[in-house]
C-alpha cells in the first residue's frame, strides 16, 4: 500500500518518529492502528511493539546520554556543611 503524505507533514511526522526514537513507517503504522474502527483490530502487545519499538540508534543515543549525565553529577555537592539531613530538617520546620 502506499500514502501519499504531503511534505511538510511528512517531515512533522519524522520529528515526531525520531523524538520516539521510532522509525517513520512504524510510527505512522502506530497512528494507524490507533484510530482504526470496528472491523480491524490489532493485538494490544502489537501496537505496543510498534509504538515502543527502538533502533540501535536510538538506544545507542539513550545511553550516551546517560553517561553525560552521570560524568555532570561527579563531584556535585551540597557543600562542606550542608547535609541532606539538614535539608529534611529544615522543611519540617517550614
Amino acid at each position: 500500500m502506499t500514502i501519499v503524505i504531503p511534505p511538510a507533514l511528512e517531515a512533522t511526522l519524522a520529528r515526531r518518529a525520531q523524538v520516539l526514537g521510532v522509525s517513520l513507517e512504524d510510527y505512522v503504522a502506530g497512528i494507524l492502528a490507533r484510530n482504526i474502527s470496528g472491523s480491524v483490530s490489532m493485538a494490544r502487545e502489537d501496537l505496543e511493539r510498534i509504538v515502543t519499538s527502538e533502533t540501535p540508534e536510538s538506544q545507542a543515543a539513550r545511553a550516551e546520554a546517560i553517561d553525560q549525565l552521570r560524568q555532570l553529577r561527579k563531584g556535585v555537592t551540597l557543600g562542606p556543611t550542608l547535609t541532606i539531613r539538614n535539608l529534611i530538617d529544615e522543611g519540617r520546620r517550614l
